[in-house]
């Protein structure tokens, strides 16, 4: 059939002498027109959608490989197939990181993958279980960042990373997870934001947990210093001497400094 004749808006879709190859040429210069067409093939269909998966929803009965076609192309697609199939929805959320969002009540099956594919994706499922958001870590720690509650199981692996370095990614971060990783290292003192750090209360506790946190903390109230020196009276004469500025503290611990300077600290 001349292509000038395929061009023609006149011609009957539905005309059982057209082939799929003919019907392929004329909807590849029209998609839309794919609605004119009664019972397109499945070579018909893929074709369409294949151009633009939106256009899945002029077809009555699209193939399974053609409602994987259009999802594939976009995800935009899932919504015009009415009770997609797991694989449909699988693959939507498969093909695009924003494919999640399409999927209404989402299987856990179907934020696994989409949390496996795209781990900072997690932030498009609401309340994610703790099992994804420990998926979504391991596979890109920095996907911490898109929690927005993560549980105290999960805070706590994060902070064991690197001394603490994304702590200041931790969304709605919890104080008892600090003060129970501070317990077992306390460099990780020195990625805690101030905000959280230098207020007295936290110091007594992070002191109480692990005195050798002063290390991270360039102020402290008489108290902080106080308790430190009770839990370790050493500290005075290390690096950290200079931190204890309290005279009330230098006085009552006096003696550790003039023992230490002597050299007589060891029983």
């Amino acid at each position: 059939m001349p292509t000038t004749y395929l061009n023609s808006e006149t011609i009957n879709l539905n005309d059982e002498n057209l082939t799929d190859a003919e019907l392929v040429d004329i909807i590849s210069q029209k998609p839309d027109r794919i609605i004119e067409i009664d019972d397109p093939s499945e070579i018909v269909q893929l074709a369409v959608v294949m151009y633009d998966g939106e256009l899945i929803r002029h077809i009555e009965n699209p193939t399974k490989t053609a409602e994987l076609a259009a999802v594939r192309r976009t995800p935009l697609a899932l919504k015009y197939i009415p009770e997609p199939e797991d694989d449909v929805i699988f693959e939507t959320v498969r093909s695009h990181q924003l494919g999640i969002s399409h999927v209404n009540s989402p299987s856990l099956e179907a934020q696994l993958i989409s949390v496996q594919t795209y781990p900072h994706r997690i932030n498009l499922i609401d309340n994610p279980a703790e099992f994804l958001q420990f998926v979504a870590i391991q596979k890109m720690s920095s996907s911490i960042s898109s929690i927005k509650h993560p549980t105290p199981a999960v805070q706590r692996r994060v902070i064991k990373i690197g001394d603490g370095h994304l702590i200041n990614q931790i969304n709605n971060i919890s104080k008892d997870c600090l003060i129970e990783e501070i317990k077992i290292n306390h460099a990780i003192a020195r990625n805690i934001p101030s905000t959280i750090k230098y207020p007295k209360k936290f110091q007594l506790r992070a002191v109480e947990a692990n005195p050798q946190v002063i290390d991270y903390f360039p102020v402290m109230s008489a108290a902080v210093q106080r308790l430190a020196l009770e839990k370790n009276p050493l500290l005075l004469t290390g690096s950290n001497k200079r931190k204890f500025t309290s005279v009330r503290v230098q006085r009552d611990f006096a003696h550790v400094g003039l023992a230490g300077n002597m050299g007589i600290l060891d029983d």
